[in-house]
């Protein structure tokens, strides 16, 4: 397995909560922090954008 990074390891977590069997419930987890952090790259993109 490769390394992770810190920041992904409470995905790592849910990820091994899903093997053992808690599907339905990490899953929405899951897309919330998928959806969290797209939207902080689109605002950060957003912010780029409109530099000078």
């Amino acid at each position: 397995m490769q390394k992770i990074p810190p920041q992904f390891r409470l995905l790592r977590s849910l990820l091994y909560l899903q093997q053992d069997g808690f599907m339905v419930e990490t899953v929405g987890i899951t897309k919330a922090i998928t959806n969290m952090a797209d939207t902080c790259q689109q605002k950060r993109l957003n912010l780029l954008k409109f530099k000078p």
